[in-house]
């Protein structure tokens, strides 16, 4: 392959004196360029000029002979060259683990994929920096992909913000740089989580849990949940594992304000449901919105009312796709069920799917078990009433 802007030089070689043309024709048979011409038996090289406007493609290399004695004429159509496209975006990381503004214990690894879609990752040039020194990762993979896995000599601190910064280039020499963080805790430290939640464009449902983790004796919990309107509404908040809990819900400003108390039973110990909060979506696909805890109070069940000290996890909301449209026609019927049966099989024609939409049964992989469980859906089956794509939820 040659990539946009390089100049190619094609040679000939007859076996007698001919009148020949060498010229550059597309896939479809379109003339290009004629790029060499005359009536000789050993032509000079040809040269095709490409530049960064030519598209890339394959290109046939096509040499027109002619016998100036009897007038026959014949093609010679055996040599290709294939333009690939001027790699201008640099590399991208993906993966990361911790997460961006996460809450793990002190003793987590740092784990995060650098990867390239272009020429591929010039592993030389990867470059892991945390807390402003640079570490040595593990790395393993491809240029494609790479795997970055640091494991720390000694334990963050308690409540530490550990910054991490990833910089590397491209074999074609595109660079990025990248910078994000994540605190560590005591593994007994109190978080309070939201787990992200995706759903369907025009008003999908989804679920999501708000939890109290590795607490103590708690017999308070007052919270307020942010959120963005535009992407995303709340529907109903449904109690817990405490006594007793009360809500209210104002999607106009996007806030809900959740209060819980344990009456008659002692304090909770351990992970607690909070409540669970039932969302839907608004927004158009693929728009975001944080989930986003506020806490106003956690004190423990004793007659002192102890507060208790907790981190806050937040979650993401996503958008997704029509969960079911597998023909992208904005409806889920049950041909959608049948174009992805034949998909499933390779048989021709269907070869395109809205892949977003094809998981409907939310395990990774698009079977010819997601094309039965999105029929039995169409016709009203018993336990087939949800779809649950997850495209785009990490």
């Amino acid at each position: 392959p040659v990539v946009q802007g390089t100049n190619v030089s094609v040679d000939c070689l007859f076996s007698e004196i001919v009148d020949y043309e060498i010229r550059i024709i597309t896939a479809t048979e379109d003339l290009v360029e004629t790029i060499s011409g005359g009536t000789t038996k050993d032509p000079d090289p040809g040269w095709w000029n490409t530049t960064t406007n030519t598209p890339a493609g394959i290109y046939t290399v096509q040499v027109a002979m002619g016998n100036p004695k009897t007038g026959l004429v014949s093609y010679n159509t055996t040599n290709t060259i294939e333009v690939i496209s001027v790699d201008t975006t640099p590399p991208y990381t993906t993966g990361h683990n911790p997460a961006d503004a996460a809450v793990v214990p002190v003793d987590t690894n740092v784990t995060v994929h650098v990867q390239d879609d272009g020429a591929g990752v010039n592993k030389s040039t990867i470059v892991m920096i945390v807390d402003d020194m640079v570490v040595t990762p593990e790395i393993t993979g491809t240029p494609a992909d790479y795997t970055l896995n640091y494991d720390p000599p000694a334990d963050f601190n308690p409540d530490q913000l550990v910054n991490v910064i990833i910089s590397a280039s491209d074999l074609a020499g595109n660079a990025m740089y990248e910078a994000y963080s994540f605190t560590a805790v005591n593994a007994m430290t109190t978080i309070i989580t939201i787990s992200d939640a995706i759903a369907s464009i025009g008003g999908g449902d989804a679920v999501t849990q708000i939890v109290i983790n590795n607490v103590v004796n708690v017999g308070v919990a007052h919270i307020e949940l942010h959120y963005d309107p535009a992407v995303v509404r709340v529907v109903d908040v449904t109690d817990g594992d405490f006594d007793f809990i009360t809500s209210s819900i104002d999607n106009a400003t996007g806030v809900v304000k959740i209060g819980a108390l344990q009456v008659k039973s002692s304090g909770l110990n351990g992970d607690v449901l909070l409540a669970e909060i039932a969302l839907q979506a608004k927004g158009a696909q693929g728009s975001t919105s944080t989930l986003g805890i506020n806490l106003n109070e956690l004190k423990d069940a004793t007659p002192q009312c102890n507060p208790i000290h907790a981190h806050v996890e937040n979650g993401i909301f996503t958008v997704s796709c029509l969960c079911g449209d597998v023909n992208d026609d904005g409806n889920v019927l049950l041909d959608d069920a049948m174009y992805l049966m034949k998909h499933c099989v390779e048989y021709p024609g269907f070869e395109q799917i809205n892949e977003c939409a094809s998981d409907v049964d939310c395990d990774g992989r698009i079977q010819m078990a997601d094309a039965m469980y999105l029929a039995k859906h169409c016709v009203g089956i018993p336990g087939f009433e949800n779809l649950h794509c997850c495209a785009g939820q990490q």
